[in-house]
C-alpha cells in the first residue's frame, strides 16, 4: 500500500461517506473504517478497506487519520487514541482544534461547509476550511484539501465557529421552514409541491443577488393586519405561530430601522 495516500477514518456517516468517496477518486487509500455503527462494514467494503470497532486498533503505517464523528464525541474519542503521532484532521464546524492538543503531535482541521444527507457529495465546489498546528502539518492537509476542492479557505478555529453558526441559519434552519411549510400544506390537504417553484426563484435570486434587497413578504411591507391574520390562523399550532411572530417582529425591525 502507497503510505503516502492512505488513512484511517473514524466515523461512517453522511461526512465521512462522501470524505472516502471524494478521496479515493484523488488516489488515496482508506485502510480502515472505526465505527460501532452499521455503516462501518459497509463504507469499507466499498474500498476494500478492513473495518473495526476499537480506536486501539490504529497501525503506524498510514499517512493521516480523520475523525468525523459528532462533535460532542470528539474529546473522549482523542483521549482514547494511543498512536499520537499520527497526523490527525477532525471534521467539525465547532469544536476548536486545541482538541487535540496534549494528545497529538500534529493536527488540524479539515471542515467541508456543505450540507450531507445519505447521498454522496461531489466536493469540487465545497468550501473546505482548514486549520493546523505546524507547518508540515498544514501542508499535508492543504494538499488533501486541494485535491479533493477548489475552494479552500485557511481559518482560525474562531472564524470557523462564526461560518458554522451561519450555515445553520443559512441552510439548517431553512431547511426547517420548509419542513413547517410543508406540515402546514399537508394539514390541510394541500401537496407541498405547490410551493417548490416559489423555492426554486427563491434559492435562484438568494445565490445570485443579495437576501436584504430580495426580502419580500407582509413583514417586509409592514402589512400589520396580515400579520395578525397569519397568527391567528396558527392559534392551534403554538410553536408555528412562535417562530412566525419571532421572525416577523425581526424582519419588520430590520426593515423599519433601514427606512428611518
Amino acid at each position: 500500500m502507497d503510505t503516502e495516500k492512505s488513512y484511517i477514518i473514524i466515523g461512517a456517516g453522511n461526512v465521512a461517506k462522501s470524505l472516502c468517496a471524494n478521496l479515493h477518486e484523488k488516489g488515496y487509500r482508506l485502510s480502515k473504517v472505526i465505527s460501532t455503527s452499521e455503516s462501518s462494514q459497509k463504507l469499507a467494503n466499498i474500498y476494500q478497506a478492513s473495518s473495526s470497532t476499537s480506536v486501539k486498533d490504529i497501525p503506524e503505517d498510514i499517512d493521516f487519520l480523520i475523525l468525523s464523528v459528532k462533535d460532542d464525541a470528539l474529546k473522549l474519542l482523542v483521549s482514547q487514541i494511543k498512536n499520537t503521532k499520527i497526523p490527525v484532521f477532525h471534521t467539525s464546524g465547532s469544536v476548536p482544534a486545541e482538541v487535540f492538543e496534549g494528545h497529538f503531535s500534529h493536527y488540524g482541521v479539515l471542515y467541508p461547509l456543505q450540507t450531507f444527507s445519505d447521498e454522496i457529495v461531489s466536493m469540487n465546489r465545497v468550501p473546505m476550511i482548514i486549520e493546523a498546528n505546524d507547518d508540515l502539518t498544514f501542508g499535508k492537509l492543504s494538499k488533501i484539501a486541494h485535491d479533493i476542492s477548489d475552494q479552500v479557505y485557511p481559518m482560525n478555529s474562531e472564524k470557523r465557529r462564526w461560518i458554522h453558526l451561519a450555515a445553520v441559519y443559512a441552510c439548517n434552519f431553512t431547511n426547517h421552514m420548509q419542513t413547517i411549510a410543508g406540515d402546514i400544506l399537508t394539514t390541510h390537504d394541500i401537496s407541498p409541491e405547490i410551493i417548490k417553484p416559489l423555492l426554486e426563484e427563491t434559492f435562484r435570486k438568494a445565490i445570485e443577488g443579495e437576501p436584504r434587497q430580495n426580502q419580500t413578504g407582509p413583514a417586509r411591507r409592514g402589512d400589520l393586519a396580515i400579520l395578525e391574520s397569519h397568527t391567528q390562523m396558527l392559534k392551534n399550532h403554538k410553536e408555528y405561530q412562535e417562530i412566525y411572530s419571532l421572525i416577523s417582529k425581526h424582519i419588520l425591525k430590520t426593515y423599519l430601522m433601514n427606512n428611518k
